[in-house]
């Protein structure tokens, strides 16, 4: 069964985003009507997870790969941003504000490409 792609940015990395992303995905899980594919740091996601105490395994998103992830795993576009892991959680920073742009960019990128249908955006400072 195909299922449309959805990109979820975790939005702000000191912000709540990853978190709410974390507790989403675990609740949800990923046999649904879409395929959700988050774009965010893989360091700052695991770190969420942990704080939220979900258990989730991440694997790369390989958009050649029409069915997804399989029972239990969640797909991830790892963006790496210089500094981003060293931001206080609640505190703004530059390098933050830096790195949800570039999650919105990459995932916006992508559906124009058609990898995907939509585009959900967790919390960020504007």
């Amino acid at each position: 069964m195909h299922r449309p792609t959805l990109f979820v940015t975790m939005g702000d990395p000191a912000g709540v985003g990853p978190e709410v992303v974390c507790k989403a995905l675990a609740r949800l899980g990923n046999t649904g009507p879409a395929r959700l594919v988050t774009v965010g740091t893989r360091s700052i996601m695991e770190r969420a997870m942990a704080w939220v105490g979900a258990d989730l395994t991440w694997r790369d998103y390989r958009p050649s790969d029409p069915e997804g992830p399989g029972q239990g795993e969640f797909e991830l576009v790892d963006i790496s941003v210089p500094g981003v892991e060293e931001c206080a959680p609640g505190k703004l920073d530059v390098r933050c504000g830096e790195a949800s742009y570039r999650y919105i960019e990459d995932a916006v990128a992508r559906c124009r490409r058609g990898e995907g249908v939509g585009l959900v955006t967790a919390p960020i400072n504007k």
